[in-house]
Formats: structure tokens, sequence, C-alpha cells
């Protein structure tokens, strides 16, 4: 029988491991050099291992096995699987991001009244949008027009029930184009704020306006 070398190893245990999985797979092996009772100086360990000519292919894709990518090898019990850091590390398991759900979309906006439905149902551009047209109606309540509270609440109301309908669509794959929210979005602040705007009272200048 002629043996040809495998593979070297300086680690006893590494070599250890394979002869093990080539055994476990009918593969005869053959151990020469220091195997680890003998410290060669200047060196440390030097393990040869061999294996006959004829099976070195069949060697070679049981080293080739042990080393997959995707799996853990025990020369005792087997392959074992990866867990999910190590599958994700690598590249083995790229997990897809959960698709929005509508109720968690609705609670979002009432929990974030700022857009918060829509950024979770990754709507993002609807979302800033909102964000924007809410600070800006309170901010301008503050400054003498009470009014504007009513467009606050209204475009609160349309990210609560719009978020549930953009999750549904992102959940389907079909979200919108980011030029679509925001014109979506522009649409709700503009009737929001003109809706408010018409409910308050006339300025005083305005009121003179419209005297006869």
């Amino acid at each position: 029988m002629i043996w040809v070398q495998l593979r070297a190893f300086s680690e006893p245990m590494e070599a250890e491991v394979l002869r093990q999985f080539l055994e476990d797979h009918d593969v005869p092996v053959r151990v020469r050099g220091n195997n680890g009772r003998t410290p060669v100086f200047a060196i440390g360990y030097d393990v040869r291992l061999d294996v006959p000519e004829d099976r070195l292919e069949d060697a070679l894709g049981v080293l080739e096995a042990l080393h997959a990518a995707g799996h853990h090898v025990d020369p005792y019990r087997g392959p074992q699987p990866l867990t999910l850091p190590e599958a994700v590390r690598e590249g083995q398991s790229e997990l897809p991001p959960e698709a929005p759900r509508s109720w968690v979309a609705f609670a979002a906006s009432l929990l974030v009244p700022l857009g918060g439905g829509h950024l979770y149902a990754r709507h993002g551009a609807t979302a800033v949008l909102l964000l924007a047209g809410i600070v800006g109606a309170v901010l301008t309540a503050m400054q003498g027009r009470p009014e504007m509270m009513f467009a606050a609440a209204a475009l609160v109301g349309f990210d609560a029930v719009g978020s549930v309908f953009a999750a549904r669509r992102t959940a389907a794959g079909l979200p919108w184009s980011v030029m679509k929210q925001r014109l979506v979005a522009l649409l709700a602040i503009g009737c929001a704020y003109g809706g408010a705007l018409g409910m308050g009272p006339a300025r005083p200048a305005e009121a003179a306006a419209a005297r006869p």
C-alpha cells in the first residue's frame, strides 16, 4: 500500500480531530512525526497524517466537509449546526427583515404621535414630513393660533390610519416610492392646515378688510 501525506499539523489536537473524522468516514489514516508526547525543540509539534494513495480523493472530500462553511464538526458527534450569530457572521444565514404589521403601525402612531406609524411601516419620507407638519402646527398654535392644534390632531389621525395601509403595502413588497410618499404627505399637511385655519376666527386686519 502506498501512503501519501494529507496534511501536517503543529497542533496535536487538530490532527486528532481530523484523524477521528477520517476514520469515522472509513478512510484509513497513519500518524507520523511527533504526536504530542515528545515536543520538538524550537519547533513545537510536528504531526503528519497519511492516507492510502487510492483513498486520497476520498480523504480530500472528507477534509473539505470538515471545514465546510455552515458546519462545526465534532469528531464524536458529527456535524453540529451553527448558532444564529455564527451563521449570520459567516454569511450562511441572512435574515430578512420582519414584515411590518398593521396593528403595530397603528399603535406606533399613537405611542409616537410624530409620524411614528409611517416610520414603523418603512415609509420614512412620509414620516419625516408628518413630523415637520405636526411640530409646525403645534408651534403655530403656541404663537396665538390655537386652531392649529386641530391640524396637528388631524395629522396624527392621518398617520394612524395611513400607516395601517402603508404597513400592508410594505409587507406585500409594494411600498410607495419616495416621491409618492412625499406628495401624499404634503397633500395631507395642506388639507389639515387649510381646514384648521378656516376654523379659526378672523384676525382684526382680515375682519376690517371684510367690512363693507
